[in-house]
Order: structure tokens, then sequence, then C-alpha cells
């Protein structure tokens, strides 16, 4: 049981790491790039997200109710 145990805190462990470097590596480029879209393009910006918050309702909803449907619009 301390075996199993052992070898699970370690594997989240892993994965906090690896989640710590991912960010920490690709963090600053996400930034700049959003950035950039925001002065270049404006108008796709706010595109993107409201496709983003129509897909994340989208996938909140009960499949017992369909409501609008959001993926329609896209």
């Amino acid at each position: 049981m301390r075996l199993r145990t052992f070898s699970y805190l370690v594997s989240w462990e892993r994965r906090f790491g690896y989640t710590s470097v991912n960010e920490s590596v690709f963090g600053g480029y996400k930034a700049e790039v959003d950035k950039m879209l925001t002065e270049g393009v404006p108008d796709l910006v706010e595109e993107f997200t409201a496709i983003y918050r129509r897909m994340n309702d989208a996938a909140a909803r009960s499949p017992d109710d369909p409501g609008p449907d959001e993926l329609s619009k896209l």
C-alpha cells in the first residue's frame, strides 16, 4: 500500500512540475501574441471570445436540455 501511495504522489508531482515548466516557457509568448492580436485585429479577438463562450455554454448544457443551438452560429 505504501508503494502505491508513493507512486501516486510522485505521478501527481510530475504533472504539476510539467505544468509549471510549460507555463514558464510559453506564458510569455502567449501574452505577447495576445497583445499583438488585440492591437492589430481587435474584431477578430472579439469573435474568438464570443465563439469560446458559446462553446463553453454548449459543453456545460445538459443533454436533456438542448436549449438554443449556440454552435450553429459558429
